[in-house]
């Protein structure tokens, strides 16, 4: 599923090593699925009938009504390139209950309703759209959701990494003092505490970003500032709206925003998240005195864009549904990374 090279979609009986790989590994599909084929087969619905598709409904086929095994298809890491192919179905007595079976799994997928691609409202997003998702791996092995957004395929999530893509160590600095004097990259979790990590991710100075070394996972940058204009003009801004600096749209920090109140401050009204990006409020770590700011209140991210003046940031307020656009004063500043794909 995906491509005609086994390789570039599928861990096989050929190039897995004998074992299962963390999602992410091999190219999606065209719809951006990964590993339809290979790692893991999976598990159907359907009953399994051997000539079941030669009287079977050309549309929408269920399976047979009845059976004694179920269909499993995709292969594994543990098989041949014959039964990853897309066109292949298979069964065992092992899918009888009571049995199981080392190289099969399943996943789940959701209902749409016919309307799920109605037209594009006036914001720019397609009303009941579905957000096309996925996930990307860093050099740590911390597993990221994505999502595409209009042309671009951006992270879901924040960078949490601390080494670069070449291996060497991101130093993790908690004193306030030596914060505010590096010129050299560096992160922290917010209020140098560990438990935010997983959620919030770490907070990076514009060295870090800047760093020839890498930190974004191996086919994935951290966006300028024209890749993020990109963004909010497909969110509904103009042009000459995603030029301006400071507040800009009347509700673009609401489409990106998560929702409810777990994580923003309440009471967070209008956030609808409907682009995907599920923006949190992961706070900054000044440049200037190292001190933090007040997590749940406000989310910052850099870009890769650096003027006279400092690098370009995007900022999102729990108080305000617009999304920010300004310049750091300080390159210190601890700020939070979303990456995007190549």
């Amino acid at each position: 599923s995906g491509s005609n090279s086994p390789g570039q979609v599928a861990w096989n009986g050929v190039n897995s090593g004998s074992k299962t790989h963390p999602v992410g590994g091999k190219q999606p599909n065209e719809l951006g699925i990964y590993e339809m084929s290979g790692n893991v087969g999976e598990w159907c619905n359907d009953w399994y009938g051997f000539d079941y598709y030669s009287q079977s409904p050309s549309t929408n086929p269920q399976g047979p009504s009845s059976g004694h095994r179920h269909v499993f298809r995709g292969g594994s890491w543990s098989t041949g390139y014959y039964f990853i192919r897309s066109a292949d179905r298979y069964t065992d007595d092992k899918g009888v209950s009571g049995h199981d079976y080392a190289c099969v799994g399943f996943r789940l997928s959701k209902s749409s309703s016919p309307d799920a691609y109605s037209e594009k409202n006036k914001t720019g997003i397609a009303s009941n759209k579905k957000i096309e998702s996925g996930t990307v791996t860093d050099i740590n092995g911390n597993v990221y959701k994505t999502v595409k957004i209009g042309n671009q395929v951006w992270m879901a999530e924040n960078l949490k990494v601390t080494r670069y893509r070449n291996g060497n160590a991101i130093p993790k600095v908690t004193g306030n003092s030596k914060w505010k004097g590096l010129s050299t990259g560096a992160c922290c979790a917010y209020n140098n505490d560990n438990g935010n990590v997983d959620t919030y991710g770490l907070l990076y100075n514009w060295y870090a970003v800047n760093d020839n070394r890498n930190i974004a996972p191996e086919g994935w940058h951290v966006p300028s500032d024209e890749e993020w204009k990109e963004l909010e003009i497909y969110l509904g801004l103009s042009q000459s709206e995603a030029n301006k600096t400071y507040r800009r749209g009347a509700d673009i920090g609401e489409k990106l925003k998560e929702t409810g109140t777990a994580h923003w401050k309440s009471p967070n009204i209008g956030a609808t998240n409907e682009s995907g990006f599920t923006a949190l409020p992961g706070s900054y770590r000044s440049g200037g005195n190292g001190n933090f700011g007040s997590i749940g209140d406000i989310g910052i991210w850099w870009s890769s864009t650096e003027s006279s003046s400092g690098a370009w940031f995007r900022g999102l307020n729990v108080s305000y549904p617009s999304i920010d656009r300004r310049k750091a004063d300080w390159n210190q500043h601890g700020y939070s990374v979303r990456c995007v794909r190549d």
